[in-house]
């Protein structure tokens, strides 16, 4: 499935927006992706050649499509084109799960020997489904369009709160965030180290995007039907995880070296940015969508109803009260809080028996008879009559380097034009000295600098290997094209020449 060429328009405003697939072409290629209401996707199919080619690279192109219509501020036509399909959405959300917990395992060795690049892909494929799930879940009909597999979002997004509570390694070590950048790395780590790196950074940014998709769903808690809501309350405890979550602060991290005592690292996009002075106290994005969850959560009538406040439970949201005290200026940044603060007062002078179950309590226990459950689980996606090591083998005949090449210069040209401009929110920064950069290699469009002697330096250093693996053979072909061309240059002006002087010569 090819993909058509970015463009670029301009909005009423005047500002322009670079555009990878329009509306006419999101609808086509949405009804191309789910021709069927039923879901199709079976794990024996996942990660072939034609389902990398056919299904992740157009939703990879939905979810770029997507964070461009929301970084621009424009008409979110592919999330409106993605509501009908939201319970295939979720569907194959469940399935990559179970593929990454019950098959990757046994073909990562081979993925990081011959196809690491398509590894990526199978590895990154959560990440892009939960993105589009998190812009859809942004509506409030995305509820009732998902029907009941928003038990199985749920689910997920619950359980990579557990997995950020579980004090989980932090994505990119020093060398990674220094000056000389991930290509550096690229250039000296062993395939197996990178797809391991690869997948902590993958499953931290996946954790992210679920916590945004909870943050969503809180909002729209009255549309929620109340097996769902029972299900994410008191069994799955969300208001407890997120509590847990702030308390921890999973989303900074101390730096490392001279002068960290005075600063503070915050997860910001998909890396880790170093804040100093005033800035330590800035909210961050993670840290907003945790406490926007507990907001909705805690101030609900029907959740205050019907969540059961065990000792436990008051515990940890009590101890949120201390990150109003040690950040001062937290209630003037996210002004929402103030109910909030005044509800955890509240709680704290109020006293808990263990003996005696509160009112509250009994109408928990009480109020729902019935809990939704997993429209997907796991024993309908793998029967107990798989094979799962004959599985596995029989999927990395698939994963050759000629197709690691091949996809490789697919995925490529999804950030040809200005796509890649148009998603970056910061100035890039050269990667040899850490200054403000606006040059880039011309050949694999990876690497940025400030000057040429920086651009040297680094190709010198680390960076020709790198650009060689990440150009492949559209640089090739690009040196051999040009060497044509200047040989055709080179005939032509010669005929010229000989033409003149024979001119000449009968003019004599």
């Amino acid at each position: 499935m090819l993909r058509p060429a970015a463009s670029t328009a301009t909005t009423a405003a005047g500002q322009d927006t670079t555009t990878l697939l329009t509306k006419p072409e999101t609808e086509s290629l949405v009804a191309t992706l789910f021709p069927n209401s039923l879901p199709t996707a079976t794990l024996a199919q996942h990660g072939s050649p034609t389902w990398l080619t056919t299904h992740h690279l157009p939703l990879h192109h939905l979810a770029l499509q997507s964070a461009l219509n929301v970084r621009s501020g424009t008409e979110e036509y592919v999330s409106d084109s993605l509501l009908p399909t939201l319970p295939l959405l979720i569907h194959d959300l469940v399935l990559t799960r179970t593929w990454k917990a019950q098959v990757y395992p046994l073909v990562r060795a081979h993925l990081a020997a011959h196809a690491s690049i398509v590894g990526y892909a199978l590895l990154s494929h959560e990440c892009v489904m939960l993105n589009l799930l998190q812009a859809c879940m942004y509506k409030r009909e995305a509820v009732d369009a998902a029907g009941d597999a928003i038990t199985d979002l749920v689910d997920v997004a619950t359980a990579w709160m557990s997995y950020l509570n579980s004090d989980p390694p932090t994505p990119e070590s020093s060398a990674m965030t220094s000056a000389g950048g991930v290509n550096q790395v690229l250039a000296q780590a062993s395939e197996t180290q990178l797809v391991n790196d690869q997948k902590l950074k993958l499953d931290f940014e996946c954790a992210w995007h679920a916590l945004a998709c909870l943050a969503h769903m809180s909002h729209h808690v009255d549309e929620l039907p109340l097996a769902v809501l029972a299900r994410m309350v008191n069994t799955k405890d969300v208001i407890y995880l997120l509590a847990h979550l702030l308390d921890a602060r999973v989303w900074e991290r101390k730096p490392k070296g001279k002068g960290a005592a005075a600063s503070v690292e915050v997860y910001m996009d998909g890396q880790w940015v170093e804040r100093k002075g005033d800035d330590v106290l800035l909210v961050t994005k993670c840290e907003g969508l945790a406490w926007m969850a507990v907001a909705n959560l805690v101030l609900h009538g029907e959740v205050q109803r019907r969540y059961e406040m065990t000792e436990v439970r008051r515990k940890a949201l009590l101890r949120l009260v201390a990150q109003f005290d040690c950040n001062s200026t937290l209630l003037t940044q996210l002004p929402f809080l103030e109910p909030v603060l005044r509800y955890l007062l509240t709680l704290q002078l109020s006293t808990h028996d263990p003996d005696r179950p509160a009112a509250h309590a009994i109408t928990a226990s009480l109020g729902v008879l019935v809990e939704s459950l997993p429209q997907f689980p796991p024993s309908t996606l793998v029967p107990a009559s798989v094979d799962l090591s004959a599985l596995a083998q029989s999927q990395q005949q698939w994963w050759t380097p000629e197709l690691n090449r091949t996809f490789a210069m697919h995925l490529a040209h999804a950030y040809e034009g200005n796509v890649l401009e148009a998603l970056l929110e910061v100035q890039p920064k050269c990667s040899v000295c850490g200054v403000d950069a606006d040059q880039r290699c011309s050949q694999c469009r990876s690497e940025w600098y400030c000057s040429r002697k920086c651009q040297v330096k680094a190709w010198k250093r680390y960076h020709k290997d790198v650009c060689a693996l990440l150009a492949g053979g559209d640089a090739r072909k690009a040196r051999t094209a040009q060497e044509n061309k200047d040989k055709r240059n080179v005939a032509g002006q010669a005929a010229v020449e000989k033409e003149t002087r024979f001119v000449e010569l009968l003019d004599e």
